[in-house]
């Protein structure tokens, strides 16, 4: 039989547990709180510092470790690339470090609007971006609010190619090997 003293432990221990689940059962009926959109831009900020870091750790050939299991690199993401830009990137100009840091551009994409801007000159405006494979009107329109064109000219040794036409004009033909 429990003396006085245990039975008053004992009531003491099941009243903490007691309150303690009633606590954590009003927790799960509130609503999660929500962000502020400046704590969010802060948020986004700190995301784009860190890949920026990772990516720069990966450039110069060493191996990012996570959780002491030995070397790995970190996990590829299918999520578009939501870091907002400091100030509107000229496609125009911009190298492939620049254009990759748009929303929904990542570094294969920033590649091929590079190459295109190589090989057939300024685009001018969002139309003409739209001669990139990959980049069609709906990812025209989302790279808009980011964007912006000097229209800086081509050289004059430059002439534009089959390949400069946008996507929609081009006449369709079959790829070499298939059928």
């Amino acid at each position: 039989m429990p003396s006085d003293g245990e039975r008053r432990g004992l009531l003491t221990i099941a009243g903490v547990l007691v309150l303690g689940m009633g606590v954590r059962a009003l927790d799960a009926l509130r609503p999660p709180p929500q962000a502020s959109p400046v704590e969010l831009r802060a948020l986004d900020a700190q995301i784009a510092r860190v890949d920026s870091a990772r990516r720069g750790l990966r450039s110069a050939g060493k191996q990012i470790v996570r959780g002491g299991s030995g070397p790995q690199s970190p996990p590829r993401s299918r999520a578009p690339n939501t870091a907002v830009p400091s100030s509107l990137v000229d496609l125009d100009v911009a190298g492939v470090d620049e254009i990759e840091r748009l929303p929904w551009v990542g570094p294969v994409l920033a590649q091929r609007i590079v190459a295109n801007r190589d090989r057939c000159g300024a685009f001018g405006s969002l139309e003409a971006l739209q001669r990139v494979y990959g980049i069609g009107a709906r990812v025209a329109a989302r790279l808009e609010p980011y964007v912006t064109f000097s229209g800086a000219p081509r050289p004059h040794s430059a002439a534009p190619g089959p390949d400069c036409q946008r996507a929609a004009e081009r006449p369709i033909t079959a790829r070499p090997g298939r059928s």
